[in-house]
């Protein structure tokens, strides 16, 4: 009997300990003095960034696209999920705040950063675009998720490069559900992106997923 429920034991150890290692971490930053260097290395493009307290903050209302960048490998076919928190405390413009994050980038800078995905956020809209020939172009806009000055969200976008199917969630709400029939394959940067909106970003971590075949 002991055997059995030791046996058993064993067997559900091994099944969480494969369920906690489905999504791989592969990328974490907690903008404090923890973060390994070697790994996080944000480099700014515009904007007035700083790391503060623990926060990667962007002072800067009057740029429409500040920018700053990690560059980050996303070329195995699979599963990426991005997740970041962010507050804002300061906006020039009626309809921000703005502010979002380009990840699949194909350059650290520019208007679109190359070839890349961007989840967006403005005063009332949620908005997915895909970034093709130096263009945003609407995947999906959610009209009715207000937000204002002091406002915190938890965002967390999944990719599946094979399928082409993205989901955002916007804590922890299923906001953006929609597929590109010709997905973005890889990816070398992440960046972060504000509009007119002063910006506080609480951590920024991505997490791989195997597709099993």
């Amino acid at each position: 009997m002991y055997k059995k429920l030791f046996a058993l034991i064993c067997a559900l150890l091994m099944f969480s300990a494969f369920a906690l290692a489905e999504d791989i971490l592969i990328y974490e930053a907690n903008f404090t003095k923890d973060d390994d260097p070697s790994k996080v290395n944000w480099v700014s493009y515009d904007g007035d960034w700083s790391i503060e307290s623990g926060l990667m903050v962007n002072y800067d209302t009057s740029s429409q696209n500040t920018a700053i960048t990690q560059e980050l490998d996303q070329s195995k076919e699979g599963i990426y999920i991005y997740e970041y928190k962010m507050s804002y405390f300061e906006t020039s413009v009626t309809w921000g705040p703005m502010s979002g994050l380009h990840f699949m980038a194909s350059q650290p800078d520019g208007a679109t950063r190359g070839e890349s995905y961007l989840m967006w956020h403005d005063r009332e809209n949620i908005q997915f675009y895909k970034c093709t020939n130096n263009r945003l172009n609407y995947l999906q806009q959610v009209a009715g998720y207000p937000v204002g000055i002091y406002d915190e969200r938890l965002v967390r976008i999944e990719l599946n490069t094979k399928t082409g199917e993205i989901k955002g969630y916007i804590d922890g709400e299923l906001v953006i559900d929609v597929v590109d029939t010709s997905p973005h394959k890889s990816g070398k940067y992440i960046s972060l992106r504000t509009s007119s909106t002063a910006t506080e970003f609480d951590y920024v971590r991505v997490w791989f997923r195997p597709i099993e075949d």
